[in-house]
């Protein structure tokens, strides 16, 4: 990452960039506007502004979109300080219809940090979008009122936390799959907080906790251990009754707001209040038997929950403000002007793409090339080396760039891959607030007693429910299976990966047998033979195949790199494997036998393209057959 640090580094020491911190005055606010910002500088900007001074940065973009894809920009400038996403609570922004718990979960989490990181040197740099902005926040007096601190150590009364949860509408299960879920297995508590990514689990021993950790809903395993961990309800859908206040007021002194398109944004507010009217009106006017979200059932009066576009521009008039667009609605305290100018269209010319580059390198520009994929990087390199262009000056970036941009005042050039292509880029939210898909908990969620399942030392049995059992003082969930003449199998939830659910042919119900009977060590066995004769045909035939001679492939050409290149949509981690292993076949001498399996849509077909275009390129016909 030297280049990404070189890069960095010259916007940090930049005079522009320190012109613009020393504009800010938390006395008496002051409006800068930056004029001349092109692609995805404003990133580095911003970044530079809050390297050279840590306070509290909030970014306003006209929608949720551009707001995404800065978040995406200026998160790949930071190593390990996470830029905080402000979302809206809501499924659509802009339809105040139904909330979407995964957005009040990252609600929920800028309101946490602001709240406990207040007196901290470094500030956050927060991302939002005028949607979002409108609704109100529970303040910090409600919000300290509602929490619970649990600290190694401690003694804790099981009973006290379930009451305390259940009060706060957390949802008791047997495992937790998302947040606002709880578990209790014997002296395992699992809490999935609505301000953490990850669920912790709390061990005690007694009553006293013995350890505190993070855990991954999918494998279980532990992913780090705590002194300390706050759990947090969800403090938007309930605790309405609780005076609530706009985030703006709920930031540190010592904040900047940084404001694209600001006309844009006030337009969204105006329109915003209006249909927050019309929908409070429609759920007051509603039916009993209408499906009502349990924001609006909570919801009493609109002033509570929403703050009027000019009650959220006088609190804005109170920071210094950034205006950064064409549509600027402040008097400038001062203008700041840049000289950056959009990339280049390539249409996947590449002559030009090396022309401009070499050209710009003549003239003492450095040029960066941004791709998120490493693999990317060197399809580059191998296009440029198959036209036969001696050398083209640039240096590589392995991190994601929206747009490319050039800048005279800093004599940089920066190229976005994806837009070289014409390639669709998409921006990424975090997944981790996500419902767990782990099989081995969602076997649980999916069985009903009398399902049949397979126990993998026992056979097929009868799922008959979880109990609860004591063992040596302990209370432990036990899954119970019934076999033949009604015999009894209890398995701990911790061995849940010897269990599998009973897949029979056409639908026909399984034969069960008593527990200890031998059957199914029998069957075992025979099935066991039958894979070992399998096996011993398997490696005769491959001995064979491999001592024959097949036609051997050549290394990818300039034509298989500018197809590959094309592609929409960027490879996945298992296509650049599948790819990778597929082309490895059909290099070597020995006949290729590889078979590529996954579900639809997972991109079979891109790799298939890939093998055919590289068989193609070799003067052989392909065949490609389809159901």
């Amino acid at each position: 990452m030297e280049n990404l640090a070189q890069l960095k580094s010259l916007y940090i020491e930049d005079e522009k960039s320190k012109a613009l911190v020393a504009s800010f005055n938390h006395d008496q606010p002051t409006v800068t506007q930056l004029k001349g910002l092109t692609g995805s500088s404003l990133a580095y900007r911003a970044m530079a502004a809050f390297k050279n001074q840590r306070d509290t940065q909030l970014f306003i973009f006209p929608n949720k979109e551009e707001a995404a894809y800065f978040q995406n920009d200026i998160q790949s400038l930071f190593d390990t300080k996470e830029i905080l996403f402000f979302s809206d609570s809501f499924k659509k922004a802009g339809h105040f219809d139904r909330t979407e718990r995964t957005n009040v979960l990252m609600r929920t989490e800028v309101v946490e940090k602001l709240f406990t990181r207040a007196h901290a040197k470094i500030g956050e740099i927060i991302i939002t979008y005028p949607e979002a902005l409108i609704e109100q926040v529970i303040n910090k007096e409600t919000f300290n009122e509602h929490l619970v601190k649990i600290k190694n150590g401690e003694k804790l009364d099981i009973d006290f936390l379930n009451e305390l949860f259940l009060a706060w509408n957390f949802e008791r299960k047997d495992f937790v799959e998302e947040a606002g879920q709880f578990s209790v297995r014997g002296g395992i508590v699992d809490i999935f907080s609505f301000s953490e990514e990850h669920p912790v689990r709390i061990e005690l021993f007694g009553d006293e906790i013995e350890s505190i950790r993070f855990f991954d809903l999918d494998s279980q395993l532990s992913i780090k251990t705590l002194d300390e961990v706050t759990i947090i309800p969800d403090t938007h859908t309930h605790f309405q009754d609780e005076k609530r206040q706009n985030l703006l007021a709920s930031l540190p002194k010592r904040t900047n707001i940084w404001m694209i398109d600001s006309e844009v944004s006030i337009d969204h507010w105006k329109k915003n209040g209006i249909q927050i009217e019309k929908k409070f009106k429609e759920y007051e006017n509603r039916n009993e038997e209408d499906s009502v979200d349990e924001f609006w059932q909570n919801c009493r009066n609109i002033q509570d929950h929403f703050t009027a576009h000019d009650e959220i521009m006088h609190l804005i008039k109170k920071r210094n403000i950034i205006e950064v667009g064409k549509n600027n609605y402040f008097k400038a305290s001062q203008c700041i002007q840049f000289e950056t100018q959009p990339q280049a269209t390539f249409n996947k010319n590449f002559n030009m793409l090396a022309d401009v580059m070499n050209n710009h390198h003549k003239e003492g520009y450095q040029n960066f090339l941004f791709a998120e994929n490493p693999k990317q990087i060197q399809r580059f390199y191998y296009i440029f080396e198959d036209m036969d262009i001696d050398e083209v000056h640039f240096e590589p970036i392995t991190k994601t760039l929206k747009e490319g941009f050039t800048d005279h005042d800093l004599k940089v050039s920066c190229y976005s891959d994806h837009q070289i292509f014409n390639r669709y880029h998409k921006y990424k939210m975090r997944r981790s607030f996500a419902k767990s898909s782990n099989a081995t908990l969602k076997i649980l969620t999916e069985l009903t007693p009398g399902d049949y399942i397979v126990h993998v030392d026992h056979g097929v049995g009868k799922y008959a429910g979880i109990r609860k059992m004591e063992k040596e003082g302990v209370v432990h969930e036990m899954m119970r299976i019934i076999y033949g003449e009604n015999d009894n199998l209890y398995v701990s939830i911790q061995s849940l990966h010897k269990i599998s659910k009973y897949v029979g042919k056409d639908g026909t119900p399984p034969k069960v047998h008593r527990l200890g009977s031998g059957v199914w060590e029998k069957s075992k066995a025979k099935t066991k033979s039958k894979v070992k004769d399998i096996a011993a045909d398997l490696i005769k035939l491959y001995a064979k195949r491999k001592a024959q001679k097949g036609f051997q492939y050549g290394p990818d050409t300039y034509l298989q790199n500018q197809l590959e290149a094309s592609f929409l949509f960027e490879d996945t981690p298992d296509q650049v494997t599948a790819t990778s292993d597929v082309k490895h076949d059909m290099e070597q001498e020995a006949p290729m036998d590889r078979l590529i399996c996954g579900d639809v849509g997972f991109g079979k077909t891109e790799v298939a393209i890939r093998a055919a275009a590289k068989a193609v390129a070799d003067s052989k016909q392909v065949a490609i057959l389809v159901p």
